[in-house]
């Protein structure tokens, strides 16, 4: 057996000493140079070391989905982001985009589907009143007065109703295309139906406000064809004889108009003597034609008897 040999206790130490790194000179810390914090932590006397690069970056500082990562002094300190920013890293790593908020005990949550303010929660956005993606704020979906209302996919989608169906509201009105129509419907498009061309309302099929009479215009009032009095003195035709006359009052006088009496009159006598709705003359004021007679124009006129 060879014995050991064994090196005296200086040796062994100046030994140990020579294979440590020495510490550089002050600024001399170049990037492939790491420099070693140590502190010791507890009774034991543990060691813990923090490796830091002279760049000031800190090892294994990441940021949290609502948190930003700074080092600071070779420090990793975290920030809160703000309500409504978008989740650190949530669409580079290709997970649905989502939401920082705050819970009801303030920490703020990652919300990848809705979020409900009023509970300080994330829903899952699949139900109408509560409906969302991507951590946006819960919406409850509206519809119109034609469609039905559904959350599909965490979007609100809008079904149009039949045609025809009655409008979901309180106004009358018929449906076509998704659309309430309150006036009249023309077979192709929903008109306001307050025209004598297209009248009507509540969705109903539009009317044509038809001239009758000379002395009546059509008008369509309320969604409802009604007429009106032509002007006073517009010429026309009576109906019944065939005449030529003048409309007064609504009316196609075809004799005189009597101002006093604010009536058609026949035109015959001699106090109210004319033709074609001319105003009514008085033969009987005159001294020399005081007979209401036929004329070689075969129309009434005050003559010497």
């Amino acid at each position: 057996m060879v014995p050991r040999s064994v090196l005296p206790l200086a040796a062994l130490l100046a030994a140990c000493h020579a294979a440590l790194p020495l510490a550089p000179p002050p600024g001399d810390v170049g990037p492939d140079r790491p420099v070693l914090d140590a502190t010791v932590d507890g009774p034991a006397g543990d060691l813990t070391s923090d490796l830091t690069a002279d760049n000031g970056a800190c090892t294994g500082c990441v940021a949290q989905p609502c948190q930003n990562a700074d080092c600071v002094a070779g420090t990793c300190v975290l920030t809160p982001r703000a309500e409504g920013d978008p989740c650190v890293g949530s669409t580079a790593s290709g997970i649905q985009p989502g939401q920082c908020w705050a819970a009801a005990n303030g920490v703020l949550e990652c919300c990848t589907d809705c979020w409900d303010q009023a509970t300080k929660t994330c829903l899952l956005g699949t139900a109408t009143t509560q409906c969302g993606k991507g951590g946006a704020l819960c919406a409850s979906c509206a519809g119109a007065t034609c469609n039905t209302v559904s959350c599909v996919s965490q979007t609100c989608t809008l079904t149009p109703l039949p045609d025809g169906d009655a409008c979901a509201a309180a106004a009358p009105g018929v449906c076509y295309g998704g659309v309430c129509c309150t006036g009249c419907w023309d077979g192709s498009a929903c008109q306001p139906g307050t025209s004598t061309s297209a009248c009507g309302s509540a969705g109903g099929i539009c009317s044509a406000c038809a001239t009758i009479l000379d002395c009546k215009l059509p008008v369509c009032v309320a969604g409802a064809c009604k007429t009106t009095n032509n002007a006073n003195g517009t010429a026309c035709t009576d109906g019944t004889s065939g005449s030529v006359g003048m409309c007064y009052a609504g009316s196609c006088c075809d004799g005189c108009w009597s101002t006093a009496a604010k009536s058609c009159q026949p035109g015959t006598a001699d106090a109210a003597c004319g033709d074609g709705g001319d105003l009514c003359l008085d033969c009987t004021s005159s001294t020399t034609q005081t007979k209401c007679l036929l004329d070689s124009s075969n129309l009434h006129t005050c003559q010497a008897p």
